[in-house]
């Protein structure tokens, strides 16, 4: 009985020995799947990490723009401001500049061509002919 004993033992221990190198290499394999695994998402980490940075990049490069956009955007507001103003100076400067200048807003506002020989002390050709080019 005892060689009994001694072949059962053997056949458990070759029956536990190949479970376990089963179960090795098992283990083996998936630990080789997971380390690919784990390379693949260090390397989309990084490409993410990489398209962040150009974003970053991009997005002050658009900024810095668009604050030189602002920056010249007002300058051009204050030239066409004082520009305004130095031709409306100019026009009260002229007197005759004056005169057309408030024969047009008559016009644009309604006058007959009698209203404008009378308000604004034209002849009757100039007068119509301001409500005329008014009129086109």
């Amino acid at each position: 009985m005892s060689e009994f004993y001694v072949i059962s033992l053997i056949i458990v221990l070759a029956v536990i020995a190949f479970v376990s190198l089963f179960l090795a290499f098992k283990t083996s394999t998936h630990m080789r799947m997971l380390e690919s695994d784990m390379e693949q998402l260090n390397k989309q980490v990084k490409n993410l990490e990489y398209q962040r940075d150009v974003s970053t990049e991009e997005l002050h490069e658009i900024r810095s723009g668009a604050l030189g956009v602002g920056n010249r955007v007002k300058e051009l507001t204050m030239q066409v401001s004082q520009l305004k103003d130095k031709i409306e100076e100019l026009q009260l400067l002229d007197p005759e500049s004056r005169m057309y200048s408030k024969a047009n807003k008559m016009v644009a506002s309604g006058a007959t061509v009698e209203e404008l020989m009378d308000e604004c002390s034209l002849p009757r050709a100039e007068a119509e002919l301001l409500f005329s080019m008014r009129k086109k």
